[in-house]
């Protein structure tokens, strides 16, 4: 049954359906960077291949899948992209239960690197799309979208302990068939579902670049160096895995509750001006780690980075016309960010001194924060147009 999209209430449904199916596909992944470092031999491959398996889902989106998708929606529908992307996700989660091996392993990933392309781009696709509201819509899906991934980092593991490797995964690939159910269920917005797209691939904007950065330093040089933050203030081992699973998590808890309400203030106070405060919280804790006052930096990274995670895609397709290659467009850079940030914490934790480091970046994102110093200006501009009944 095909529904016309007439109000935020009806984008609101797709977009919370979308999430819930990006929510679900996640869980499969998200428990095979927990189990892969230390129980590699169980599926038949060498430690060398650990990191290749992990990041080769995140090179496939940036060799061009996010772009892919964006073509694939414009021809197929949102709809029938988004029960593609989950049906992937149950196949690539069943082949790590299979244990059958370095080929099939790198095809599953391969496999999922598509499917979180379809899946992700076509969530902020529903969340994004649409301006007015965008902010709700964005800070519910992001909410939504990292249930799944804790549940798995929770339950995961006691499954683990209990029924073994193998199964779990299978257990969580017949699950992730809710998500194929789910994405059925997704209505046909008329006038919405196949948006207009002459070009998916574009210079990249100065949004693009900050997100680059952000993703660089955080998802990148921040989660390979934090082990060697916690050595420098004399926490042991033990409880350094600790520290780093709990702040991990706390990213997750803090998307879980908070990213509806900051969603909400942002869609009233300006996305511009939520956007610009997280890159100042964010530059704060970068300021408080080059001080070694990690118990500060860190929750300041933490909130700062979730805003900016949660309104960039609005602030992406703002004033487009074409906003799905605008979408496509920042979840590609975001990748490369956090791809090229990984390489290089990697070698700079061994030719530099960490505090130096985060002050490196802190000068970085201050950089970025005066590229994007009129964010908040614009977003106030639409605001009004909004209310006048213009709209981008």
């Amino acid at each position: 049954m095909k529904t016309t999209i007439v109000d935020d209430h009806s984008l609101q449904n797709a977009s919370l359906i979308s999430a819930a199916v990006l929510s679900l596909s996640l869980m499969g992944d998200t428990l095979l960077y927990a189990v892969l470092p230390v129980a590699f031999e169980q599926f038949g491959i060498t430690l060398a291949w650990v990191g290749v398996i992990l990041s080769l889902n995140r090179i496939i989106r940036m060799l061009g899948a996010n772009h892919l998708v964006a073509y694939a929606v414009a021809g197929w529908g949102y709809r029938r992209v988004v029960i593609a992307g989950a049906f992937l996700a149950v196949v690539s989660t069943a082949v790590y239960g299979l244990e059958t091996g370095l080929l099939l392993l790198l095809v599953a990933r391969i496999l999922w690197g598509i499917s979180f392309a379809a899946l992700r781009v076509t969530s902020l696709g529903y969340a994004a799309t649409e301006q007015e509201g965008a902010g709700k819509r964005l800070g519910w899906a992001s909410g939504v979208q990292q249930v799944g991934p804790f549940v798995a980092l929770i339950v995961g593991p006691w499954l683990i302990t209990n029924s073994g490797v193998a199964t779990t995964f299978l257990m969580i690939a017949v699950f992730g068939f809710c998500g194929v159910w789910l994405a059925t269920r997704l209505p046909v917005l008329k006038e919405f579902d196949r948006p207009q797209l002459t070009s998916a691939w574009r210079r990249p904007t100065r949004l693009d670049i900050t997100i680059t950065c952000l993703g660089f330093a955080i998802d990148g040089i921040l989660i390979v160096t934090i082990g060697k933050l916690w050595d420098l203030a004399g926490i042991d081992t033990a409880t350094m895995v600790l520290m780093t699973a709990g702040w991990l998590a706390s990213r997750r808890i803090f998307m879980i509750v908070f990213s509806p309400l900051a969603g909400t203030l942002a869609d009233r106070w300006g996305i511009g001006r939520f956007f610009m405060m997280g890159m100042v919280l964010t530059i704060g804790g970068f300021v408080a780690l080059a001080a070694s006052q990690i118990y500060l930096g860190l929750p300041l990274i933490i909130l700062g980075y979730g805003l900016a995670e949660i309104l960039g895609p609005a602030l992406a397709t703002r004033g487009e016309s074409e906003k799905l290659a605008a979408l496509a467009s920042i979840a590609t850079w975001r990748d490369l960010g956090a791809a090229t940030g990984a390489l290089a914490g990697g070698f700079l934790a061994n030719q530099a001194e960490i505090r130096v480091i985060y002050f490196a970046l802190m000068l970085l994102l201050c950089l970025m924060l005066w590229l994007m110093r009129d964010a908040s200006e614009t977003a106030a501009k639409y605001k009004l147009d909004v209310k006048n009944g213009v709209r981008n």
